[in-house]
């Protein structure tokens, strides 16, 4: 999940889990009414300057972290889920095949292996 063009983020949830307001940021763009997938709300999460205290990529722009996850939740969520609670996000994180990196610099980081040919 390193910085892909929004044209190429395609993929299907093992859960769907919850979804945002048709009304909430993170419907913003979208004419026809339908709910953007989760990977395109968290790249507008992660493209969006008032969050970088909270969620940011890091340095090398392979990887992303929530650096605060309480505010997170309190300020981000609700603007772009109809939940409010961390745990869900994680399950939807978890859900559409990200991976968390474990050790090293990175630990506590996420990423997402593309698939497909280019």
């Amino acid at each position: 999940f390193s910085r892909i063009p929004m044209s190429e983020m395609v993929a299907s949830p093992v859960d769907a889990g919850a979804v945002a307001d048709t009304q909430s940021a993170g419907n913003l763009g979208t004419s026809s009414g339908k709910e953007p997938p989760f990977p395109v709300k968290l790249h507008r999460i992660l493209s969006n300057p008032e969050f970088r205290d909270i969620i940011t990529w890091l340095p090398h722009g392979r990887s992303w972290r929530v650096l605060k996850p309480k505010a997170f939740e309190e300020r981000v969520i609700p603007l772009y889920f109809r939940h409010a609670k961390y745990a869900s996000f994680m399950r939807q994180v978890n859900g559409w095949g990200f991976k968390r990196i474990t050790q090293g610099p990175d630990h506590n980081s996420y990423y997402h292996e593309v698939s497909g040919s280019r």
